[in-house]
């Protein structure tokens, strides 16, 4: 199928809005099935409704008005959010540690995440009014049902988590993810790195005026002894002149013939420019010397700089290791740095012991029991943040559709595309986020779940009864979900 961004000489067809027929063809040979299935693949892989359009009429010959792609999505939105309650139930239990963010896309709009770090399972993705806590509570209550308490919870560095965290979660630990820390830490230290580093660039400058003025100093100097050389070999030539004629030096009877004259225009000269040269070469001592006394303050300038640059580094480098070590050491070592942070006065220092005192979630899996569950390298959100660089690309698309009825249901869409689908590369491209929670789907792609091939007609969704199922197979647990409308049986299980 050739891709309709590249087919940039073709003429845009407008949208037909018919009464009768959504879809127009003499020789209709696919059925609403497919055409759904495409409508909402081409959607989810960035199509605006024009280029969807243009798709169907170049590639297919038929004509599909905006009001049946949006009809589509609120269809498969609405079968979408049935299969993400039914996985969400079977999930929920299993989960150890959770990921909660958010994502800014256009001005207005904020939307929140909530995965499972495990398997990368996404629980939530909807959009958020504002970050205040009134509205973070009403959006993460829904969460706890069916959801045994998790472990541990990981937030970005939101104040407002402090309060949402303990009054949906109750005593649930609290962990503030360390990337957002240190990175509010770096942000400081890099002031002051760039601090030293325009300090060092302001030295550049007067040095390579200093080196200039040198070489301009040392060629004028050359000129004005090659001047005083040729002035005394031209004197000592013409009193040789007045010796062999006879003449007598400043008298006043003297014939000026043409060498005399020659004699007089050159040594003056000569004269002329030893004069200038000498006043040159003092101008230029005197901008040396002035050159000399700015780097030296610049140079002295550069220095407290640096220094305060490498003392900010080392405070950051105590900081990260107090995140990063062990709990049977951590007291000893948050003491020994609280103590440094009192003795020093740099001001990176009350920054980084505020910052401390007021964020004590940085620490709260400092403990035995915890530091088994969940190691130091996922002390972060970096699991909900790739979701969110995956889905960013389809936000652009639909960043002014805010909270409509079609935004909503594109959204549970693209939860059950990525709960369903495997990626393509990295150690667990063997499973999808679903499969990775021992859960096993019946489908192989997402539009198999939201419109079977299968089915005869587009009815309404009927209730899904859940047919759980044990199995022996490597020591683990299958569930499957049972779909009796869809006439379709559990798969075999190979020995």
């Amino acid at each position: 199928m050739k891709h309709p961004k590249l087919n940039k000489f073709s003429n845009v067809l407008k949208s037909s809005y018919l009464s009768d027929n959504t879809i127009t063809n003499p020789n209709l040979i696919f059925s609403n099935i497919f055409i759904k299935r495409l409508i909402i693949n081409l959607k989810l892989d960035d199509f605006s409704y024009n280029q969807i359009q243009r798709t169907f009429n170049q590639n297919f010959d038929l004509t599909v008005n905006k009001q049946f792609i949006a009809d589509t999505l609120r269809e498969a939105g609405i079968r979408a959010r049935h299969l993400n309650g039914i996985y969400d139930a079977m999930v929920k239990p299993r989960i150890k540690i959770l990921e909660i963010d958010e994502i800014f896309q256009g001005r207005s709009n904020v939307f929140i995440g909530t995965a499972d770090k495990r398997s990368r399972y996404l629980l939530q993705f909807k959009p958020l009014k504002n970050r205040q806590i009134l509205e973070l509570i009403d959006i993460l209550t829904p969460l706890l049902e069916h959801l045994d308490c998790p472990e541990v919870i990981v937030t970005d560095g939101l104040q407002a988590y402090k309060t949402v965290i303990h009054e949906v979660f109750d005593s649930v630990p609290h962990l503030f993810c360390h990337v957002h820390a240190l990175r509010v830490i770096f942000k400081d230290q890099e002031s002051y790195n760039s601090g030293a580093k325009r300090a060092l660039n302001k030295i550049a400058t007067p040095k390579n005026q200093l080196s200039i003025n040198r070489k301009t100093l040392y060629n004028k100097r050359r000129k004005l002894k090659r001047y005083q050389f040729n002035l005394s070999c031209l004197i000592h030539e013409r009193d040789n002149y007045y010796r062999e004629h006879g003449i007598t030096p400043h008298s006043r009877k003297i014939e000026w013939t043409p060498k005399l004259l020659f004699f007089k225009e050159k040594l003056s000269y000569y004269r002329t420019m030893i004069r200038y040269f000498k006043r040159s070469i003092e101008t230029k001592k005197t901008k040396i010397s002035k050159l000399k006394k700015r780097i030296m303050s610049l140079s002295l300038e550069y220095r407290l700089k640096q220094q305060m640059s490498l003392q900010a580094g080392r405070l950051v480098g105590r900081f990260k290791r107090l995140l990063s070590c062990k709990n049977e050491s951590f007291n000893a070592k948050r003491k020994n740095f609280e103590v440094i942070l009192g003795k020093t006065s740099h001001p990176l220092a009350r920054k980084i012991k505020k910052f401390m005192k007021n964020n004590n979630a940085l620490f709260s899996t400092k403990t035995p029991e915890l530091q088994k569950i969940i190691k130091y390298t996922e002390h972060n959100t970096n699991i909900i943040e790739g979701i969110f660089g995956e889905c960013r690309p389809i936000l652009n698309k639909t960043r002014y559709l805010k909270n409509t009825d079609v935004s909503s249901a594109f959204l549970e869409i693209w939860r059950l595309k990525h709960n369903l689908s495997r990626p393509f590369t990295g150690i667990h491209n063997h499973a999808c986020p679903l499969e990775r929670c021992n859960i096993h789907p019946r489908f192989k792609t997402y539009l198999d779940a939201l419109y079977p091939m299968n089915e005869a007609k587009v009815g309404e969704f009927k209730t899904v009864d859940i047919k759980w199922q044990k199995c022996d197979v490597l020591g683990k647990m299958t569930i499957y979900p049972n779909f009796h409308n869809l006439n379709r049986n559990p798969p075999k299980l190979k020995n």
